[in-house]
């Protein structure tokens, strides 16, 4: 499975858009959208009811989005722990 397409729609449903979500991740709305297609195809069920006003979640879109918002903050806490210990090895001077 594509942890990152979870998190892409996790912040879809979190901006409430499509376009909203692509700028917040500085990605083409295409991809956003992509990855979306993807994740429902994969999943074979349909997470969001898209309309030209307004996204709505399935049922399912509901479940699955409390493992995305999950798999978001621990990607987010890994990204921040590895770039802790960069910039802690950076200003460290390793004697030999």
């Amino acid at each position: 499975m594509d942890l990152n397409a979870l998190r892409v729609f996790a912040a879809v449903v979190e901006a409430h858009s499509f376009s909203q979500a692509a700028r917040r991740l500085g990605m083409p709305i295409s991809t956003v959208s992509r990855k979306v297609a993807e994740l429902e195809k994969q999943l074979a069920v349909r997470l969001l009811e898209r309309s030209t006003r307004q996204l709505r979640l399935t049922d399912a879109g509901r479940n699955v989005l409390q493992h995305a918002q999950r798999c978001a903050d621990i990607s987010d806490a890994v990204e921040q722990t590895v770039s802790k210990q960069l910039a802690e090895t950076k200003g460290t001077v390793r004697l030999s």
